[in-house]
């Protein structure tokens, strides 16, 4: 399925097979998402809002569908253990969840 990632400014479509994880479509895309923990979904390092989709993602590691945050709350998900469920899914590359 194709989804929509901006990185550098630039909008671009990449296809996510059955099962993969976003991190890994958008490296076979050229652009890196990964962490320090190298996609185990331990450091947060791939965190990266979702301008919208974030209800058709699922969470691998987890083993459960994402849901809205809600009101007043970003959208991030960990992109190394998360696979899209639906097209609709917009990812901002560039902005990366802040942790502290």
């Amino acid at each position: 399925m194709e989804i929509t990632l901006f990185h550098k400014g630039q909008e671009r479509k990449i296809n996510v097979a059955e099962g993969q994880t976003i991190a890994a479509a958008a490296l076979e895309a050229g652009v890196s998402l990964y962490g320090s923990c190298g996609g185990r979904g331990l450091c947060c390092g791939c965190s990266r809002y979702f301008r919208s989709g974030i209800d058709r993602l699922f969470n691998t590691h987890l083993q459960r569908k994402h849901e809205h945050p809600g009101e007043g709350y970003a959208s991030y998900a960990k992109t190394c253990v998360t696979t899209p469920l639906q097209e609709g899914v917009i990812v901002e590359a560039d902005r990366t969840a802040r942790l502290s």
